[in-house]
């Protein structure tokens, strides 16, 4: 959403917001745009407000909505609010189950480097970027394309990445269909790499590929684009470095940790692992405690056990790929 909202004020549109939250970096960052953030409790919302944008975490009973019905104020899908304000683009839609922020940011920053100047909406932050949006005037909009609710049929795209397809929202052939039926009417280039096969760990290798490979298709130099590759800053929370051996990373799949872990051990870092509450459950922190010691665990003993407290809010290992498989095998019980 804050992507969204940043997207409109560039192009032009009067925007405000809310949430629960108001004393984060983010929130700050929004006003410093010109964005007035308000509490989640409707007081932002009245009778010059022209439309309100929700997302599907929104929930029926949110007091936002309640003040929209009482003002007659019509209530938009984020995704079809983004939809509408790229529409004057061509836009390159990036789709997957894995790696759709990096591959946005990595084929934003080629096109850029090689003179397309496109206009950028991811969903993570990017050095260099306003948050996640980098704003550009010429014909191409890169952008991010969510299918954890299915809204990515609001689109239209001129062109499309499909990065991989596996159980995650859904069961991997459901994804596949949706996929299926996103790209199949695309009037542009399609690079679609389900099947492709590589090295867990080399994730970020087959994701500059996928870049480079759009980017010649919309006719880019392939020189120019590799080399535009070499100069690519990153994403933050996309194994984020701090200093000489601290990575952030946001993985929260089985694949994803298995990449990033998998990655982390073949250059010998020693994973720093800081468990979240609000994502973990107490299945989870069961699973990464027994995942740290090295013990022998199963679902069953797992989900029937009473730990209230992860003990453990920052281990160092160095993960095996013995370690690895086991986890996960037991994370996709859960």
């Amino acid at each position: 959403m804050s992507a969204l909202a940043t997207a409109l004020v560039r192009l032009g549109d009067e925007v405000t917001g809310a949430d629960r939250n108001l004393d984060t970096p983010n929130i700050r960052f929004l006003e410093a745009l010109g964005i007035r953030c308000f509490p989640d409790d409707g007081s932002g919302i009245d009778a010059s407000t022209g439309e309100v944008i929700v997302s599907t975490a929104i929930e029926d009973t949110n007091p936002g909505l309640a003040r929209a019905k009482e003002f007659g104020i019509p209530v938009t899908h984020r995704a079809k609010a983004l939809a509408r304000a790229l529409s004057g683009y061509k836009l390159v839609a990036v789709v997957g189950t894995c790696g759709k922020s990096t591959v946005t940011a990595m084929l934003g920053h080629v096109l850029s480097t090689c003179g397309l100047d496109p206009m950028c909406v991811n969903g993570a932050n990017v050095p260099g970027w306003q948050g996640a949006v980098r704003f550009g005037k010429g014909e191409y909009a890169v952008a991010e394309v969510d299918e954890s609710d299915k809204s990515l049929v609001a689109f239209s795209p001129y062109a499309a990445i499909v990065t991989n397809a596996s159980a995650d929202h859904y069961s991997k052939e459901e994804m596949d269909e949706v996929f299926d039926a996103f790209v199949k009417d695309c009037p542009g280039p399609v690079v679609d790499a389900r099947g492709e096969t590589y090295r867990p760990q080399d994730f970020n290798s087959q994701n500059a590929s996928l870049a480079v490979r759009m980017a010649v298709a919309l006719g880019c130099d392939r020189a120019e684009a590799e080399r535009a590759m070499e100069s690519f800053g990153g994403v933050e929370r996309r194994l984020q470095r701090y200093g000489a051996r601290v990575y952030d990373d946001y993985a929260h799949n089985p694949e994803k940790l298995r990449a990033m872990w998998l990655a982390l051990a073949e250059v010998g870092i020693l994973l720093a692992l800081i468990v979240y509450s609000l994502i973990a459950g107490r299945a989870h922190r069961k699973a990464l405690q027994s995942y740290i010691e090295g013990v022998t665990f199963s679902a069953d003993t797992a989900k029937s056990s009473t730990l209230q407290h992860f003990p453990l809010p920052m281990a160092v290992f160095r993960p095996a790929d013995a370690q690895v498989d086991q986890f996960l095998d037991f994370y996709k019980q859960l």
